[in-house]
């Protein structure tokens, strides 16, 4: 995935390149998809500063808090780094 990064794109994904991803049926779902999309940005749980908007930023950041069996990574080529 990270192939695809380039200017003013950011991907989030569920492990590194060289790891595992996990599907996980009592989330209907991978790990990451339940706490990135399901919790994080419908169930409105990523909206740490309570605005109403969940951005991708706060998403990625609640998944990656959240999933306990793999290490969600991010790139993006944003000038003055998007993400810490």
């Amino acid at each position: 995935m990270t192939d695809l990064a380039s200017s003013g794109h950011l991907i989030c994904m569920a492990s590194g390149e060289n790891q595992a991803s996990w599907e996980m049926s009592e989330y209907e779902n991978g790990q990451f998809t339940y706490y990135f999309v399901d919790q994080g940005m419908l169930a409105g749980k990523a909206d740490v500063n309570n605005d109403g908007v969940v951005t991708c930023e706060e998403a990625f950041d609640y998944a990656k808090a959240n999933c306990k069996s793999q290490s969600p990574k991010a790139s993006d080529n944003f000038q003055n780094d998007l993400l810490p």
